[in-house]
């Protein structure tokens, strides 16, 4: 059966350093990795409203979002310095 840790350890094995998390009366993904720390929330109720397969796509979305902006910035960074 599907659950939040199902969903992590999902993200987690397609090498996105990031967890699902249930907060109260929605959910949402934390990215943690070599000092990033990002969260974005999903106004979902109840975990069963979604597949395990639209967690998980919207978890790498998510994961693929904060590497898009890693990237960015760490370019910004180069060019300024």
């Amino acid at each position: 059966m599907a659950n939040t840790r199902t969903v992590t350890n999902k993200l987690r094995a397609a090498g996105f350093p990031m967890e699902l998390v249930r907060g109260n009366g929605y959910f949402y993904f934390t990215y943690s990795s070599e000092g990033v720390f990002e969260t974005e929330s999903e106004m979902v109720y109840r975990f069963n409203d979604l597949s395990e397969v639209e967690w998980v796509k919207r978890g790498e979305e998510f994961g693929r979002k904060v590497r898009r902006w890693n990237v960015g910035a760490m370019s910004s960074a180069r060019e300024q310095g």
